[in-house]
């Protein structure tokens, strides 16, 4: 989408115009679905997720100063819901249910080593798995990830390298 055309729906959207606010829904869902997913790791969880910020965004549109975009915006909403339903469930989702989309590639020869991965991402540091989750498997940069996460730039870098570090000596 041009940024004329959002910002025209922005403003459009912000005086009530609930189609407006629908053509920015179908142009940011699936990246906002993507941060969800790539944070909870259950496609049903990040679905009500989402759905529930683009209530919240709809509710509170008019609040959007436009000082970052409005898809950060959207994920920033996506991620404080998030935060507040993982406070109220008491606890983080369990690696067992996350599927992390290893395919059968020629790379990756047999079942046993997919879940040796699988095993040795689970066994990651927490910060160090989810910027690896963001940026190897759901294609993050490294600029969204420190937005979404809200570190810097070069926390995300390092906090990648990290991660790659372990998974080696963890693969070796």
């Amino acid at each position: 989408m041009k940024p004329e055309c959002e910002q025209s729906l922005i403003e459009r959207a912000k005086q009530g115009d609930r189609e407006a606010f629908s053509r920015l829904t179908r142009a940011h869902y699936r990246q906002v679905y993507a941060s969800c997913l790539a944070v909870c790791g259950q496609p049903v969880l990040a679905e009500d997720c989402t759905q529930e910020a683009f209530l919240k965004a709809w509710r509170s549109i008019r609040s959007f100063r436009g000082d970052s975009s409005l898809l950060h915006w959207l994920r920033r909403i996506a991620h404080n819901v998030m935060v507040s339903h993982f406070r109220r469930a008491k606890s983080w989702v369990s690696i067992e249910s996350v599927d992390f989309r290893l395919g059968t590639d020629d790379s990756i020869a047999s079942t046993e080593q997919r879940l040796d991965i699988k095993r040795a991402i689970a066994a990651l540091p927490e910060k160090a798995k989810r910027v690896f989750q963001l940026y190897a498997q759901y294609g993050y940069a490294h600029q969204e990830i420190a937005r979404l996460e809200g570190i810097a730039e070069g926390t995300s870098k390092a906090q990648y390298h990290r991660a790659r570090q372990i998974l080696m000596e963890a693969l070796s």
